[in-house]
């Protein structure tokens, strides 16, 4: 693939990168007092490395190395694991992003030709893999440290395609009056918005990066994500080069063009271990915490897909054993978190309508804001009959059955008693028996989920993490079940016509 250079103008052929050069020059001395001082606090307040080096995509694909003063520590569990973005960011790093002087180490970059005072902001290399041939010729000129899409509503607030619109829009045609324009702009959105869509925060807090986000609207496939990844890395490894390619390309239509074979046959009850959130997130180089945000938000996909969609009556949810517990303090307060903004009681009737909340496990060792939540939807769901929803957290298939055998003993029951007595003590009572379960990440075993429910279940364990595991995930499970032949022990003979 070529950078095609457009009609470039008098101020971008021989006055923009001169100007970039004497500028940088005179910011680094003027600033050095500045710089020596921020180095010094960051060797106080964060301690460890003092700059954050990251691999970009620079002018003409060739990836490049990127500065920035560091905003957090590196801090990790017992695990070895980062600690949440928000337990590792300090004062000190928040006061860089907010006036963007996280940014200054890049006047190097600017030196040295790899990047300009405005122009295109270098996004990740594993997300400019996806980029259409046109997207990509971003990039035919430097990347700036600020641009058109930066003051412009920033990335925090517009969509991957409008940024990288108004990237190519800049592109297309670079004055001397649009740079200073956007210069100023940019000064102004430091010194007076608290978001600075400059200071590179605006990323971290969009819902997702642009593979993650093509990947979780079917726009691509898992394979073609898992493709786009290796090549990212290889790309990095061997300081190469990003150039268009055509198997990665997006495709808008993806979802609905592959869910066009019917669903004959449905289960009436399926269950989901929802397995690998923290993978999902150091894959990517985030914290485990991250994973479970993203893993919280595509439970509620994955739940409306199953009853609004494909009509599914009851689904049930693995989303917390009783061996989690186990787990660093650091993660379990930030699912708790999640988990009690997940049951608040307006969002969850808004949401889902017409079902009924059924809590398996003992939810009462929960924080109390988590039981307080927990029990306000129950009381609120309990007359919904059309779908019910069964949240496994703090549960164990083991302990359902030793719940099961004290609330028998408790109420006289004699030793000798049937299934149908059992079942009436489980969490599901009344409820059919799982006829479906997933389990995502591609372990291939239940972890106590279930485990009477689960008897006669056909089980599927797809490859791909529960944060991307999307509708057209979901649509393929569906696809494999149907095609299942469910026997529950006899025989059935092939019936032909004679």
């Amino acid at each position: 693939m070529q950078y095609q250079a457009s009609q470039q103008t008098f101020y971008e052929r021989f006055v923009k990168r001169p100007l970039d050069v004497f500028f940088a020059l005179f910011l680094m001395v003027v600033l050095f007092p500045l710089f020596l001082v921020l180095v010094c606090c960051s060797i106080i307040f964060i301690r460890g490395k003092v700059f954050f080096v990251q691999v970009r995509p620079g002018r003409a694909g060739k990836v490049f190395k990127i500065y920035k003063f560091r905003t957090m520590t590196e801090k990790t569990d017992r695990h070895g694991n980062l600690l949440p973005d928000g337990v590792r960011i300090t004062q000190f790093g928040k006061f860089l992003r907010r006036f963007s002087l996280d940014e200054l180490p890049q006047l190097v970059n600017i030196l040295r030709g790899e990047m300009s005072f405005v122009g295109p902001r270098p996004v990740l290399v594993k997300d400019v893999i996806f980029w259409t041939e046109e997207q990509l010729q971003v990039y035919r000129v430097r990347p700036g440290l600020t641009g058109l899409a930066q003051v412009s509503g920033g990335r925090s607030s517009a969509s991957w395609e409008s940024v990288i619109d108004k990237h190519l829009t800049y592109q297309k045609k670079i004055t001397f009056w649009r740079d200073i324009l956007i210069v100023i702009k940019t000064v102004f959105v430091v010194l007076f918005r608290s978001d600075s869509a400059v200071s590179g925060a605006a990323q971290s807090r969009r819902e997702y990066y642009y593979a993650d986000y093509l990947l979780k609207h079917n726009y691509i496939t898992t394979t073609q994500y898992e493709m786009g990844m290796a090549l990212a890395k290889s790309i990095i490894a061997q300081n190469g080069v990003v150039t268009y390619c055509p198997d990665l390309k997006p495709q808008k239509t993806q979802g609905e063009q592959t869910m066009t074979t019917e669903l004959k046959k449905l289960p009436q009850h399926i269950g989901f271990i929802i397995d690998g959130n923290g993978r999902w997130a150091q894959e990517r180089g985030w914290p485990r915490t991250k994973g479970h945000e993203q893993g919280v938000k595509n439970l509620d996909v994955v739940i409306k897909e199953c009853f609004y969609t494909h009509g599914i009556p009851i689904v049930s949810i693995y989303a917390f054993s009783t061996e989690n517990w186990n787990r660093p303090q650091a993660e379990l307060d930030y699912l708790f978190k999640y988990f009690t903004k997940y049951l608040k009681v307006n969002d969850f009737v808004k949401k889902y309508p017409h079902v009924r909340l059924n809590i398996m496990g003992d939810y009462t060792k929960f924080p109390a804001e988590l039981v307080k939540n927990a029990e306000a939807v129950i009381e609120a769901t309990k007359n919904e009959t059309q779908f019910i929803l069964n949240l496994g957290i703090n549960y164990s298939g083991q302990d359902e059955l030793v719940r099961a055998v004290n609330l028998m003993l408790a109420d006289g029951l004699a030793p000798n008693v049937d299934r149908a007595t059992i079942q009436k003590y489980l969490y599901t009572a009344e409820q059919p028996l799982l006829d479906f379960v997933v389990r995502t990440s591609g372990e291939q075993r239940l972890s106590n989920f279930m485990l009477w429910q689960v008897s006669y279940a056909e089980l599927y364990f797809p490859k791909v993490h529960w944060p991307a595991f999307s509708k057209q995930d979901l649509y393929d499970a569906l696809l494999e079940y149907q095609s299942r032949d469910r026997r529950f022990g006899a025989i059935i003979e092939d019936k032909k016509e004679s």
